[in-house]
């Protein structure tokens, strides 16, 4: 059996964003107590919280043939990667993004 693979892209650097430490607890704790999810393949990519790099973390996980992805924290990011996800028929969660796109 195939594991689920989610992309998984936000800014990953401690030192520039608190939500990067929390996110990845979070991660880490729900693996800790739900065993299921050690079937799950996570594949990480920092966007830097760039729509540029957002754009270049889409290709990778769109080549990839990931399931589902999480992520782009960043409203910038996560509009400029939607819609390429959407064209490759990929699920999208954004847990942060705030801003739609008709703002």
């Amino acid at each position: 059996m195939k594991k689920l693979e989610v992309g998984i892209s936000a800014l990953f650097e401690p030192q520039v964003t608190r939500h990067a430490r929390t996110f990845m607890r979070a991660l880490a704790v729900a693996r800790s107590h739900f065993p299921g999810l050690s079937q799950v393949k996570f594949i990480f990519r920092d966007d830097g919280a760039s729509q540029e790099t957002a754009l270049a973390v889409v290709r990778y996980f769109i080549q990839q043939g990931v399931d589902l992805v999480v992520g782009h924290f960043s409203s910038d990011a996560a509009l400029s990667a939607a819609q390429y996800y959407r064209q490759a028929g990929i699920p999208l969660l954004t847990p942060a993004a705030t801003m739609d796109r008709t703002a």
